[in-house]
């Protein structure tokens, strides 16, 4: 495969999908894991991911607890036990303003985790 950019992506790639949300971030608000692309939707309430391998484009039913705008980072990982994470940093929304949270979702187990007890790298 050859290696592209994200911004090669959208510019060049962008009329093969089919997303029903805009993607839209001032932040790093996407992260690759093995051969999907996370990335965080314009509102910053769920996710939007794409496949490097099929290219298919879905938008899992996953809600993001803390609103974050388009403001967020995202950051992935796999743990030494094989579990997946992501992993939300900061953002913005109107009712909080700037946020200093840290949200931990275990793809894994389809379930949010507390950042008081992150995962073991």
């Amino acid at each position: 495969r050859q290696l592209r950019t994200f911004k090669d992506f959208v510019v060049e790639q962008q009329s093969d999908l089919s997303i029903s949300g805009q993607i839209y971030g001032q932040g790093q608000s996407y992260s690759q894991l093995n051969d999907m692309l996370w990335m965080i939707e314009y509102y910053g309430q769920s996710f939007i991911r794409f496949n490097t391998v099929t290219r298919e484009v879905d938008e899992p039913s996953i809600t993001i607890p803390i609103v974050v705008y388009y403001f967020a980072c995202l950051a992935s990982m796999e743990s030494v036990n094989g579990n997946e994470y992501l992993f939300v940093v900061g953002g913005y929304n109107s009712n909080d303003g700037n946020l200093n949270t840290l949200q931990i979702y275990d793809i894994s187990s389809g379930q949010w985790m507390s950042s008081a007890s992150p995962p073991t790298m």
